[in-house]
């Protein structure tokens, strides 16, 4: 008991300072929420998706067709050489430093260890491990959910080459296909199975991710005698063959994009379709003396090249080509996220 009341007046002014100072360290962090640590699978994120493109070429703008047979790509419609690919850069290093600093950007600026707080963020082998509130760590998990959502989306392409013929009286019953845009997939079936004089030619399919440039190719290749050249020798002269290498069958090469809503694609589309008649009577006999190649097997090859919005789940019609003297192409696609 103080028998001096001012005494007692400094007292409980100190001691109610210091109750005051606590509190405000408690609110500067220290003695604050405990931190969690949690670990997050990040691979999908690191992974570089390479593209795959195709190589197209006119395989009429060389002589006689194509390429001599000697001199012929090993891949259909000249694929690239996976041989001679350079070895893909490792960019997971630099792709987890990128996220981390999405991560300490987007939640909680202020409560990061280089930004004056506690939490604390670092990768290994492919895995997060975070040191957070546990209300900063769900709001990470969330913001890892979208990116890994958006980069696993899957598109497939489905294609169809339908052949229609050029004169207009043989088109009046095809009005609808060949100028309509859009189609459910009921009413497309419907109408390539009523019309008589179209033809489904192939179809071709692929899938790759959002963004990501694929192709797929299928077809044959056969070697044909299209003329002879004379070789004189001292005592005698003989005819050599002249071969080429055809190819016949579909490249189809697509970049595919998703809008937000994934109500359409953005698509960026390469397409060439050939074929080749290889019946025995058209392809000339070693011994014939033409080298103008009047004797080669007829050969079609149509060619695509477009951009443009597609909807979603619907069939539509993407461009036209003319094949030969009767008949064009048509190009429909058909484009689904999986």
């Amino acid at each position: 008991m103080l028998s001096n009341p001012s005494m007692r007046h400094i007292v409980l002014a100190f001691v109610t300072g210091w109750a005051w100072a606590a509190s405000t360290g408690a609110e500067d962090g220290q003695g604050g929420p405990a931190l969690e640590t949690r670990v997050f699978d990040i691979r999908s994120l690191l992974l570089e998706v390479p593209d795959y493109r195709a190589i197209f070429s006119d395989l009429r703008s060389d002589d006689l067709y194509g390429p001599p047979a000697e001199q012929s790509p090993s891949n259909l419609f000249g694929g690239p050489d996976e041989q001679k690919a350079p070895p893909p850069a490792d960019t997971a290093p630099e792709n987890s430093q990128v996220i981390m600093e999405i991560i300490e950007n987007v939640v909680d600026l202020y409560s990061w260890l280089n930004n004056g707080g506690d939490g604390t963020v670092r990768c290994y082998a492919g895995q997060l491990i975070v040191s957070q509130t546990p209300e900063n760590l769900a709001e990470i998990k969330r913001l890892l959910d979208l990116l890994k959502a958006a980069r696993t989306a899957t598109v497939r392409l489905e294609a169809y080459f339908v052949r229609v013929p050029t004169a207009a009286e043989q088109r009046q019953g095809l009005s609808d296909l060949v100028s309509k845009k859009e189609f459910t997939d009921d009413d497309f079936q419907r109408l390539l199975q009523a019309g008589k004089d179209l033809i489904v030619v192939t179809r071709a399919s692929l899938s790759g991710f959002d963004g990501q440039r694929v192709f797929t190719t299928s077809g044959e290749q056969i070697n044909v005698v299209v003329g002879a050249t004379g070789v004189v020798a001292e005592a005698a002269s003989i005819m050599e063959p002249v071969v080429r290498q055809l190819m016949g069958g579909v490249t189809l090469e697509g970049q595919p994009v998703i809008d937000r809503e994934r109500h359409t694609v953005l698509l960026d589309l390469r397409a060439s379709l050939a074929e080749v008649e290889s019946s025995a009577q058209h392809i000339a006999a070693p011994d014939n003396p033409l080298a103008a190649g009047v004797a080669a097997p007829p050969y079609r090859v149509a060619h695509f090249a477009t951009s443009r919005s597609v909807a979603m789940d619907t069939v539509s019609l993407l461009s036209a080509a003319p094949y030969d003297e009767e008949h064009d192409v048509l190009l429909f696609v058909r484009a689904t996220v999986e």
